[in-house]
């Protein structure tokens, strides 16, 4: 069971709050095609990059890989805790589906129990290179769920507030209503 402060924020909750009292429900906006493009193809970079600098930190690669999926994990878990985000279906979908090609793949490759043989230098330009990618493509994300939820968003809000609100309006109406009624009656009499 959620405690309070969770269940009122929950964007689901607040625009059901919100019809309750007699207001509008806010439209969702949807991920293009385009931008479901980018997901996968950023999810994919990223997951590359994480691995190649586990790789360079002297693992092997299907510890690599692994440690990559488990960075991935708990990324995806970090961006799918907003309720009702555009974004969530799509990632956690996309992040199934590759972990579970990965996981194929950690049992068929034959190279799975090497260890990355080159200098240390060039491991170092890697690893720098790859951190690189894996900045950009977390900005990409970033700006991706900022676009969906923006910063004056009613989430933001105290969590006593959006009801406060509704409570309000929904008194401000009863009122009308209550001087409307009293208005008919005195002209009735």
């Amino acid at each position: 069971m959620m405690d309070k402060e969770n269940f009122l924020m929950n964007p689901e909750i607040q625009q059901s709050m919100a019809m309750l009292m007699g207001g509008d429900k806010k439209e969702t906006k949807q991920l293009s095609e385009e931008q479901k493009k980018q997901i996968i193809k950023k999810y994919v970079n990223m997951f590359y990059s994480l691995a190649a600098i586990n790789w360079c930190n002297g693992t092997t690669l299907g510890v690599a890989w692994q440690k990559a999926l488990n960075q991935m994990d708990e990324f995806v878990k970090s961006k799918t805790k907003v309720l009702n985000h555009p974004m969530n279906p799509y990632l956690v979908a996309v992040h199934a589906k590759y972990k579970r090609h990965i996981s194929e793949t950690l049992l068929t490759n034959k190279h799975v129990n090497e260890k990355l043989n080159m200098s240390k230098e060039l491991k170092e330009e890697w690893k720098r290179f790859a951190s690189a990618n894996v900045g950009k493509d977390m900005e990409f994300f970033n700006n991706l769920h900022k676009e969906f939820m923006p910063e004056q968003n009613i989430t933001k809000l105290p969590v006593a507030e959006p009801f406060k609100k509704a409570q309000d309006k929904a008194l401000s109406k009863m009122q009308q209503l209550i001087f409307l009624q009293q208005m008919r009656e005195r002209r009735a009499a």
